[in-house]
């Protein structure tokens, strides 16, 4: 079954088409160009190159965040109208796991080296003001916690100081990781098209589509209002 792939979560963001293994054809899509007007005709592009109509596609699939707030809403407009106007099955792809297995499969053996399995590493990614999205994977890139939300001191206060992190593609945390005493391996986060097509490869043997007309980003952060309410409540005041 071919599928389409639309990533635009992260500072560099592509569309794709993949087959089985393979992909087919990639375009990058930077962080200027997440727009409707710019990914309807490159998905046309990546269909002609391959001689494709958009009916031969069986399944667009879609990065669902955690990510920019507008990034995330165009690509999950776009593969809702793609989907509406051609009838394939939809797919909405957790960016954490794109990023975890794009980090797993770029290191020699495949698996994060890390001294304790049962710990894994983290994949973290910038929600602003001192808070970071947070999400447990072992060391073969499989989620093995839900994704969490909250200021990176109390992730730091969570966990131990030299557990392994993957840092979502495009952002810095050193500087909020130091201040706070951590002393792991930090990895780059890998957006890879392979790591995207392989997660969906494995969801199309299962059939586990959310074929719907509705798509919801993972945004779980809160208004600034809402974050000082949150502060102010822990200070007591």
């Amino acid at each position: 079954m071919i599928a389409l792939l639309l990533e635009t979560s992260g500072k560099q963001g592509f569309v794709a088409l993949g087959e089985g293994g393979e992909i087919l054809a990639h375009r990058s899509l930077d962080e200027g160009r997440r727009h409707a007007r710019d990914l309807v005709p490159m998905v046309g592009e990546i269909l002609g190159e391959r001689g494709l109509t958009p009916r031969e596609v069986g399944v667009v699939a879609v990065s669902q965040g955690p990510g920019s707030y507008t990034g995330l809403r165009v690509g999950i407009a776009s593969a809702l109208a793609f989907r509406f106007a051609t009838d394939c099955h939809l797919l909405l792809v957790p960016s954490f796991g794109i990023w975890a297995k794009g980090v797993v499969d770029n290191i020699p053996g495949k698996r994060m080296p890390i001294e304790s399995p049962i710990a894994g590493f983290d994949v973290l990614g910038d929600a602003l003001k001192g808070w970071v999205y947070h999400q447990r994977f072992c060391g073969e890139g499989i989620p093995t916690g839900d994704l969490g939300l909250c200021p990176v001191k109390d992730w730091a206060a969570m966990n131990p100081a030299d557990l392994p992190v993957a840092i979502a593609p495009g952002v810095n945390l050193d500087l909020p990781l130091d201040a706070v005493g951590h002393q792991g391996k930090r990895y780059p986060g890998i957006n890879s098209p392979a790591a995207f097509q392989a997660i969906v490869a494995g969801r199309i043997a299962k059939e586990d589509w959310n074929d719907s007309d509705i798509g919801e980003p993972l945004y779980l952060r809160p208004s600034s209002a809402e974050l000082q309410m949150i502060e102010r409540s822990k200070g007591g005041g």
